[in-house]
């Protein structure tokens, strides 16, 4: 019992001022993220915005896109918005260069309490929001406590299609 009540407190973790638990995805999650991901990323550095949009929700959680928008604190913002930032800041970056590679992990978090302004339908809660992690800066590759670089794309699946929700740099 212990050990189960030392993991939940590890794996919850604070977003947006809400409760979450971290979890690992089903085979079949995993697999249906994947190709989500490689259509996402190929459109992405294309930088296809039409196919994008459709791939995506109309608002997108961007903490990169604060200073196009009045700082708020849930930092949704319309996706072309976060487009336009993305498509400003990425290209020639780390991030940019590690977008095509197998280099990532999925894992999803559990909202039991959260319902995000960004999600079409008001009634679906708990959330959860499927995560893309790519680490461009390892841990001490720069400096001595150095924690490195993680960036989130989100997503959700809404009525059993997968929607692009945000994203987010640590």
């Amino acid at each position: 019992m212990k050990t189960i009540l030392l993991f939940l407190l590890l794996s919850t973790s604070n977003i947006f001022g809400q409760i979450y638990i971290t979890d690992t995805l089903s085979a079949t999650d995993s697999t249906d993220l994947e190709l989500v991901w490689r259509k996402f990323t190929k459109y992405f550095l294309q930088k296809d915005t039409s196919n994008l949009r459709n791939e995506s929700l109309k608002l997108s959680a961007c903490a990169i896109c604060l200073e196009l928008t009045e700082p708020t604190d849930d930092y949704y913002v319309p996706i072309d918005t976060f487009l336009f930032q993305a498509f400003r800041k990425f290209p020639n970056s780390e991030l940019w260069i590690v977008l095509n590679t197998t280099s990532h992990y999925f894992s999803i978090k559990h909202f039991p309490d959260f319902q995000p302004k960004s999600l079409p339908n008001k009634e679906e809660t708990p959330i959860d929001i499927y995560e893309v992690s790519i680490t461009t800066n390892k841990p001490l590759e720069w400096l001595y406590n150095y924690n490195g670089t993680v960036h989130y794309f989100d997503f959700v699946k809404i009525n059993g299609q997968y929607k692009f929700y945000g994203f987010a740099s640590r």
